[in-house]
């Protein structure tokens, strides 16, 4: 949990609003729905948020900082790159993993315009509270600097990383279209996948030895 004084009901009706925002669209979703998905009633949801705004927006805040909370503590310059590399991609899928219901979340928020996600990442900013993508391109760097990865663009990579980790959470019900076999061994996938998109993404990273091309 990232706000230590988050009570177990806020998180709950945090939990429950995201299901119903992934269902509903922000637009769609009605407060007593979400108060019956946290098995609340209405008055004490709008005890803890006042309106559907403000519960919307401590959706994305909290996603935001749970993601910053556990990762930037891996992008301490101590840490190896290829190590930090290796533990932000076990982060990203083991934390989808648990919510896998996010990356739609977020979709659903860019396609009715992202304002509300725009606001929040504005705020956050201005906390400081938002240094994940700027500490994963410093990795890369550094990575570059100390010659464990070839000269490459940054912003390619850190956009790599992010997608490889992400997309079988956003794609899942075409991948399953595509390659059904997988959707009776979905979890033992997923147990293969962080190694997977490492070895990818560290050996497309690794200095070529004279006459690779």
């Amino acid at each position: 949990m990232v706000n230590n004084d988050m009570t177990n009901t806020e998180r709950r009706v945090l939990e429950a609003a995201i299901r119903v925002f992934v269902r509903r669209g922000k637009s769609g979703a009605r407060m007593q729905e979400i108060a019956d998905e946290a098995h609340i009633n209405k008055a004490s949801l709008h005890y803890y948020f006042r309106s559907k705004d403000r519960l919307y927006e401590a959706v994305f805040r909290l996603l935001f900082q749970e993601f910053s909370q556990i990762l930037r503590p891996v992008l301490d310059p101590a840490t190896p790159p290829p190590d930090a590399i290796k533990q932000v991609i076990s982060i990203y899928i083991s934390q989808l993993r648990k919510h896998p219901e996010l990356p739609l979340f977020i979709l659903h928020e860019l396609s009715e315009g992202g304002e509300s996600l725009r606001s929040v990442v504005r705020e956050i900013l201005m906390e400081k509270n938002a240094e994940v993508p700027e500490l994963l391109t410093m990795k890369i760097e550094q990575g570059i600097r100390e010659g464990v990865f070839r000269n490459v663009d940054v912003d390619q990579v850190v956009i790599s990383i992010i997608a490889c980790s992400v997309f079988f959470f956003i794609g899942y019900p075409m991948v399953s279209l595509m390659k059904p076999e997988l959707a009776g061994r979905k979890e033992e996938f997923l147990d293969r996948r962080a190694e997977a998109v490492f070895d990818l993404l560290y050996y497309g990273l690794k200095p070529r030895t004279e006459g690779e091309s």
